[in-house]
Formats: structure tokens, C-alpha cells, sequence
């Protein structure tokens, strides 16, 4: 294999997984914006999470995130 194929080929794919996390349902398409508090902050499709994403979408109780700040 050439230099050149070898750069053609690496283009290619970096086009391909560029239109690929734009795409609709890519990974960078964004679900929302919810900002964490400092410890637990629960996400799901239930009302009593702190993170209530869309129903159907996730578990009721689908996890945690944890925020822990570092002191200056």
C-alpha cells in the first residue's frame, strides 16, 4: 500500500465518523442541557430523578451522575 492510499483511506474515514456523530441519532446530537449539583444527581425517565429525560427513552432509574469539586 502507498503513502497515498494510506492518507485516502484515513480521510475517508474521518468524513465518515465526522457525518456520523453529526448525523440525527449521532452521538453528538444533544438531549439536553441539565446542570449538576455537587453530589449525586439522579437521571431517568421518573419525575422523582433530579434528570428526567424523555419516557420510553431510559430506564425509570437509569443511574447517577456524581459531582465532586476539588477545594481551591
Amino acid at each position: 500500500m502507498e503513502d497515498t492510499d494510506y492518507l485516502t483511506d484515513l480521510l475517508d474515514w474521518r468524513q465518515k465518523l465526522d457525518t456520523n456523530l453529526r448525523a440525527e441519532e449521532g452521538w453528538l446530537s444533544l438531549a439536553g442541557l441539565f446542570w449538576l449539583e455537587q453530589g449525586e444527581n439522579s437521571f431517568g425517565t421518573h419525575p422523582s430523578n433530579n434528570i428526567v429525560i424523555p419516557a420510553n427513552s431510559a430506564p425509570e432509574h437509569a443511574g447517577s451522575f456524581i459531582l465532586e469539586t476539588q477545594g481551591k
